[in-house]
């Protein structure tokens, strides 16, 4: 009887640690909450679309890498809907305990001195998508940085055992708020770029027939020799661009790192090219016209003089919309306006090149 009494209380125990057990792996988290309020993240996320998604992982590789975990942060949906800040607007904002590292820290801009770091729209190069697996949920999608870099981006949604804290319909919403700021944000950048790239020759080539005005022709003819010359060394660079590019297509899909880095390269040589090739056109049209005779009057002067001074106020107009769309450029925003003055249509390509879009 003894033998039977000690077997049957053990059985219990054993019973009751088990149970004990499985409660706290099904509900530990609830439990935890309860008791520790203080506590802000569990090592699985937690959250809502209201309060904001704590998200434990998030995972960058450069190029076709292997995705590494580096770092964790809350976004809110709602303001990817509705953005309240600057920063907001412009990209997908995590507030993050500590900075980001590795990979992440490429793609990720702080918003000023704040724990608030942003994916910018005008970085992402893909459409993001929304997978539900067997775990956590996530989203996922490519960025291209202003150095030609690309990066695989995902991130981890929160997750539980019983019930979920975001939904498939919730997932997918935010991708397409995502995909249409990526949209957005690349055609405004790239118009901005067109524009500031369209006034620029413009004024390129109205400049100095404004300060020869009194000189020969002959002496404008030079210059655009000298852009004929500078243009068939830039053809020459685009075609062997375009070879490379053609031959990074061939070994990988579009997002292949080594066709991501051939692209940028192509698009700048491009970019230089119709730079050129505007600047030589506005040379030649004026040639024709007001200085065919060899010496401009004083009409064609005050012409000439309107017309740089309405270049030099659109190429300027130009650049502020795209320091709006690209606040954290300063530097080629600035060598752009430099070069304009110079006259150096290369160098301005050269930095807007390094604003990516």
């Amino acid at each position: 009887m003894k033998l039977n009494y000690f077997a049957i209380l053990l059985i219990s125990l054993i019973s009751i640690n088990s149970a004990t057990s499985l409660f706290t792996h099904l509900f530990g988290n609830r439990v935890e909450k309860k008791v520790k309020k203080s506590k802000t993240r569990t090592k699985d996320g937690s959250g809502s679309w209201d309060s904001g998604f704590d998200c434990p992982e998030i995972q960058v590789a450069k190029g076709n890498g292997e995705l590494k975990n580096e770092g964790t942060g809350i976004f809110y949906p709602k303001r990817l809907d509705q953005p309240v800040t600057q920063a907001e607007k412009l990209g997908w904002c995590f507030k993050m305990e500590k900075a980001p590292a590795g990979n992440l820290k490429e793609i990720m801009l702080q918003d000023g001195s704040t724990n608030n770091w942003c994916l910018q729209f005008r970085y992402m190069t893909s459409s993001f998508s929304y997978t539900n697996p067997t775990g956590n949920k996530y989203i996922e999608g490519w960025f291209t940085n202003d150095f030609g870099q690309a990066f695989r981006f995902r991130v981890l949604l929160p997750w539980k055992l019983i019930g979920w804290y975001i939904d498939d319909d919730e997932g997918k919403k935010i991708c397409s708020f995502l995909n249409k700021y990526r949209t957005t944000a690349n055609n405004a950048v790239l118009a901005s770029k067109s524009s500031v790239k369209t006034e620029c020759a413009k004024y390129m080539a109205n400049k100095p027939l404004f300060d020869q005005s009194n000189g020969k022709a002959a002496d404008l003819s030079k210059q655009s020799d000298e852009l004929k010359a500078k243009l068939e060394v830039l053809k020459k660079s685009l075609q062997e661009t375009q070879t490379q590019f053609d031959t990074a297509k061939k070994e990988a899909d579009s997002f292949n790192a080594q066709a991501q880095e051939a692209q940028t390269k192509l698009k700048a040589a491009q970019e230089a090219e119709n730079g050129q090739s505007s600047q030589l056109t506005q040379i030649k049209n004026t040639l024709q016209t007001t200085l065919s005779t060899g010496t401009a009057n004083v009409s064609d002067t005050n012409k000439l003089k309107a017309e740089v001074d309405t270049n030099l106020s659109k190429f300027n107009s130009e650049l502020d919309i795209l320091t709006a769309e690209a606040p954290q450029r300063p530097v080629e925003i600035k060598a752009a306006r430099a070069a304009n003055e110079k006259l150096d249509s290369g160098a301005v390509t050269k930095s807007l090149s390094g604003i990516y879009s």
